[in-house]
């Protein structure tokens, strides 16, 4: 099953060089809200059908295609109800693929070869409301601290107390999978990680980037407190939203949380909304992983000189619901485009935007991957569920 989501995020438009509705093209990009993240999918898929239907050019293999209207906001109508519905019809997939990682030039430090990051795993996503409350007071007799000065020094722990970074399984494979491409001294390095691990590991921390794929992540997302100027509010608030790496629980990240302010006096720390989902763990990237394997080949089919990596989501997608849906265990969260780290800064920011030629690349590798799953379909008999 392809998938791919049509809602978006908002945007200020003063910040734009162009409308970012308007569908502005000159002739490099296609500019807009979406373009990136995750529109550009969408019509990827549809330009995909259009082509197959158009030459009558019928799929071997059975596939759906999952259009989420949602994403944004947790998807609970969208591919929540899509997965419901499939559990109905009693599907069982043998893979997915949902919008995700990308192609990215400099992922890895050392390497100027474009890495293919899949996504075989994913972050768990975690809300929590940080409070203080206190005697409202006026503002020509104030105490030493306030609920807000006390909110302030109690939102600063989870900056400064950060949770422990550490490199994964799947880091070590992206390492290996690159090291052949790394120029010197990065090559001896990542082909010796049993001797130079402790100095990779650090490097990695340090980098802003690549640290947030090695621990669960802390961001103040949103604080509130008082309403007049002359009044010292009783009541102020935040949210922290954590991105929790496999491994560890919600549970866990909430109690880690509740011990960093456990001594600052009025304060306390709450599941925000049930706005939680758990990690989901890693599908399979082997050599003998159908879904892993066609989506690499048909990478190099596209893209010959990119290294194909597995890698960890760090945010989240649709694809948590159709994992409690247990349509698949076999679940891959990759965008194939060719992107900067300047591009990554554009989605969900200023500016968004796709090159006409990234987005024919795009067209193309759907057609490629299905083409190439019908290479090895099954036989009739094995595909009697399909509709």
């Amino acid at each position: 099953m392809l998938c791919a989501h049509f809602d978006v995020v908002p945007v200020d438009k003063k910040f734009w060089t162009h409308p970012p509705f308007d569908g502005y093209t000159d002739d490099v990009y296609v500019w807009g809200r979406g373009a990136l993240d995750d529109k550009h999918n969408v019509m990827a898929l549809l330009e995909m059908l259009a082509y197959r239907i158009h030459f009558k050019n019928r799929p071997q293999r059975g596939f759906f295609i999952a259009l989420g209207h949602d994403e944004e906001v947790h998807g609970y109508s969208g591919a929540k109800t899509i997965a419901k519905y499939l559990r109905t019809l009693k599907v069982t997939l043998d893979f997915i693929m949902d919008e995700g990682l990308v192609i990215l030039q400099g992922a890895v430090p050392g390497v100027d070869t474009p890495v293919a990051l899949i996504g075989v795993a994913e972050k768990g996503y975690l809300t929590v409301k940080v409070k203080c409350e206190s005697v409202s007071k006026h503002a020509s007799m104030p105490s030493r601290e306030t609920v807000i000065t006390t909110l302030s020094r109690a939102l600063t722990r989870f900056i400064n107390d950060a949770h422990p970074a550490y490199m994964t399984a799947l880091q070590e494979s992206l390492i290996k999978e690159v090291a052949p491409y790394a120029r010197f001294p990065y090559d001896i390095i990542y082909s010796n990680l049993w001797l130079f691990h402790p100095l990779v590991e650090l490097a990695m921390a340090r980098n802003e980037i690549i640290s947030s794929q090695m621990r669960t992540t802390s961001a103040v997302t949103v604080i509130q407190g008082g309403s007049k100027e002359n009044t010292i509010p009783n009541r102020a608030e935040a949210l922290v939203n954590h991105r929790i790496l496999p491994g560890q629980t919600i549970e866990e990240v909430l109690q880690y949380d509740r011990k960093l302010v456990k001594d600052i006096p009025n304060v306390s720390v709450d599941i925000y909304k049930k706005s939680w989902s758990e990690p989901i763990p890693s599908s399979p990237y082997s050599d003998n992983t159908f879904g892993y394997q066609n989506i690499k080949r048909t990478v190099k089919r596209i893209y010959p000189e990119a290294i194909v990596a597995p890698h960890l989501m760090v945010a989240n997608t649709d694809t948590r619901h159709y994992f409690e849906a247990n349509l698949t265990t076999n679940i891959y969260r990759f965008s194939p485009v060719l992107l900067t780290i300047d591009d990554i800064s554009t989605i969900h920011g200023n500016n968004e935007r796709i090159s006409k030629l990234n987005f024919r690349r795009l067209a193309d590798f759907y057609l490629q991957l299905t083409r190439n799953c019908d290479e090895t379909a099954p036989p009739i008999w094995q595909r009697k569920s399909e509709l």
